[in-house]
Formats: structure tokens, C-alpha cells, sequence
């Protein structure tokens, strides 16, 4: 059985490669607007059958990647 550690990886891994990924992979970050991010949200991951909940999921993956570029 995985720890909850494990599975909160898991889970961030699948979002980056199943929806995050796909979607931003050839967006150089200084391009990705607020109207960019919007599109992922419910109604283009939805469709896809994808829970809310994973929606949330998959765009904190995202808001935590773009954080880190802006530090860096």
C-alpha cells in the first residue's frame, strides 16, 4: 500500500502527463497568459471526462511549475 506521500506524487505525475504536459509542452513560459490557463479549466479538461477534482489537481501542478520558472 502507498503512503499518502506516494500516491500525492502519483497523482501529480499523472496530472503533469496526461493534461498539463500535452497541453503547455511547446509554450515557452513567457507567453502563457491568464486566458491560456482559463482554457484548462473545467469546461476543455471536463470534456475530456476528467473529475473536477483532477482539474483543481492538474492546474495547481501547473501554478506550481510556473511559479518555480519565475523564481528561477
Amino acid at each position: 500500500m502507498q503512503s499518502n506521500k506516494e500516491q500525492t506524487k502519483v497523482g501529480y505525475e499523472a496530472a503533469w502527463r496526461l493534461r498539463v504536459e500535452p497541453r503547455f509542452t511547446r509554450s515557452p513560459v513567457r507567453r502563457i497568459k491568464p486566458a491560456h490557463i482559463d482554457e484548462c479549466g473545467s469546461p476543455t479538461w471536463s470534456r475530456t471526462g476528467v473529475s473536477a477534482s483532477k482539474v483543481i489537481e492538474s492546474l495547481g501542478v501547473l501554478m506550481r511549475v510556473l511559479d518555480l520558472a519565475v523564481r528561477t
